[in-house]
């Protein structure tokens, strides 16, 4: 379950990324919604993964506290 979250993260973090690098080039123009703009910027998508990053942490965390101890 770790593994797929770090690879669903990965993936996510590679679009939003990509996506900035084409939203930069000369060939596209930038988005014209302020919220879009900011999300595509290099801090948003550190924020973006840091936060999902977090959440996947505490939900593993959550689960592996939630099994019966092994006798």
């Amino acid at each position: 379950m770790k593994k797929i979250g770090f690879l669903l993260l990965g993936t996510l973090w590679g679009l939003i990324f990509f996506a900035s690098l084409l939203s930069r080039s000369d060939g596209f123009s930038q988005p014209h919604n302020p919220f879009i703009r900011a999300l595509l910027s290099p801090w948003g998508v550190s924020l973006a993964s840091l936060l999902v990053f977090v959440i996947l942490l505490r939900s593993t965390r959550r689960k592996i506290s939630d099994r019966p101890p092994a006798s």
